[in-house]
């Protein structure tokens, strides 16, 4: 267990404010509490505010990971303002993370997500999550207000996440630059001040062939999905998808429906609705 600390760092954090793992591959963590600490940099960091994987981190394996009442400060996030994983660091499997009633500041950037984050980490497997509660404020998130992938952090799976909550900036469960081939599934989604989902345009590259399928949407008073001018091949799989924006000159899209069939366009599209499925019929 790690109570009550006060942990303030001059300049960077490589890896994470109480658990890191720099360029350190193998390892295999259990029940770690992290509760009531003030966390501070001021400058960023690289990985985690609570836990970070950093610099080719490779195939470890974190389960049962509590991160509840932390007050975690930084200028910028590159990861994750909770759970980060940045740099290479890949393979990494993370099962039943609990973060709950976190303060989470940046008063720059986040780079991945406000509450478990990918900068530049790919092939990553996270199950069971529960994010709920958290204050997340930035100046602006390259990836998700909740959970990101952002710049090349591709063929990630989140699976069985209970997310509710906002943030300042960005969508719920955001993806960006150069990111492809994740999948968000079996999921319980409340995110009340943006869209739930977002494939955002990044002029340095699109992100590609991302998939949400078979989530549950329990609240989305901003709407449940936006995709970015030139977003192509986006995966609706059993997804209902309500207030939706595709923007500027669209992009390629997939939907298909278990029994039923599927919808692939070819060419893109955009617009906006109060429902896709609807819409597309």
């Amino acid at each position: 267990q790690i109570l009550n600390n006060f942990v303030n760092a001059s300049y960077y954090v490589s890896g994470g404010g109480a658990i890191g793992m720099h360029s350190s591959s193998n390892n295999n963590i259990t029940i770690s509490t992290i509760t009531g600490n003030t966390i501070i940099t001021s400058y960023y960091f690289y990985g985690g505010g609570a836990i970070g994987i950093y610099s080719s981190s490779n195939n470890n394996i974190l389960t049962n990971s509590t991160i509840t009442g932390n007050n975690i400060t930084s200028s910028e996030f590159n990861g994750g303002g909770a759970i980060g994983l940045r740099t290479s660091s890949n393979n990494n499997i993370l099962t039943n993370s609990i973060i709950t009633s976190n303060t989470i500041t940046a008063s720059n950037n986040i780079g991945g997500g406000g509450a478990i984050g990918m900068d530049s980490s790919s092939n990553n497997n996270i199950s069971i999550s529960t994010i709920t509660g958290n204050n997340i404020t930035s100046n602006f998130i390259y990836g998700g207000g909740a959970i990101g992938m952002d710049s090349s952090s591709s063929n990630n799976r989140f699976i069985n996440v209970n997310l509710s909550g906002s943030a300042n900036k960005g969508k719920g469960i955001g993806i960006q630059y150069n990111s492809n081939n994740n999948i968000i599934s079996n999921s319980q989604l409340a995110f009340t001040s943006d869209y739930i989902f977002g494939v955002m345009y990044h002029s340095m590259g699109s992100s590609v062939n991302n998939t949400f399928s078979n989530n549950t949407i329990v609240n989305a008073p901003n709407g449940t999905l936006f995709i970015g001018q030139g977003i192509n091949g986006t995966n609706l799989i059993d997804q209902d998808i309500r207030n939706y924006t595709i923007n500027g000159s669209g992009g390629t899209l997939n939907v298909k429906r278990t029994g039923l069939g599927q919808i692939e366009f070819l060419t893109p599209i955009n617009g906006s609705g109060a429902n896709l499925s609807n819409d597309i019929r």
